[in-house]
Order: structure tokens, then sequence, then C-alpha cells
């Protein structure tokens, strides 16, 4: 590592300003799962939502990953995909309680289309 004091700044201001956020982080992830779960072929476990990652199943869709992806990314919506039939949302600090609406907006529209 060549400059390894870069990583441990954003570490230290990790540890020191953002542990508060980390309960509104997984709370938005929360609403965004609770939101994709009533999408028609996509499933997701709720209990196992304790971060700011949602993973989704989207084998009831009929769809590839890649397929899915593809649908969400022409919305503007950016998932990782997981093959062979999930993908994965991220909350961060940049993503407020309208994001969320906007998002689950957007990734409804897709499916539809």
């Amino acid at each position: 590592m060549v400059k390894p004091g870069i990583i441990a700044a954003a570490g230290i201001v990790a540890l020191e300003s953002m542990i508060d956020r980390l309960a509104e982080d997984q709370a938005n992830a929360m609403a965004l799962a609770r939101g994709i779960h009533d999408i028609p072929g996509f499933r997701i476990d709720l209990d196992k939502v304790e971060t700011n990652m949602v993973y989704v199943d989207h084998s009831g869709t009929g769809l590839s990953t890649d397929e899915v992806i593809s649908k969400l990314k022409a919305a503007g919506v950016v998932a990782s995909a997981l093959p062979p039939n999930r993908f994965r949302l991220v909350t961060n600090r940049h993503h407020d309680h309208h994001v969320i609406e906007e998002a689950l907006t957007r990734i409804r529209s897709a499916m539809e289309a």
C-alpha cells in the first residue's frame, strides 16, 4: 500500500462521524426492501435486511439477471448483478426517503415495461 494514510483518514471519518447514520441507512434499506417485496416477481427475505444492502431474488420474473439489470439501468437505477437469480441494491448517506421512493417508482415502472 503506497498511501495508507488516505485509507486510514476515511476510516477515522467513518468511525467519528458516520456511526449515527447507520440506523438511518438501515431504515432506508428496509423501506426499499419492503417496497420491492411488493413488486410482482421479486422476493426479499425481510428478516435478512440488517445493513444497508438489499438482496433481491428476481426468479419470479422469468428474466435473466442481465435482463433485469438492463431494465433497471434504463430506468436510472444502479444495481449489482448476482447471477443466476439475484441482484443487490445499496443505500448510503446520499439516499433519503425521497430518493428511496423515487427508486421504487422507477423499479416498478421498469418491471412493468
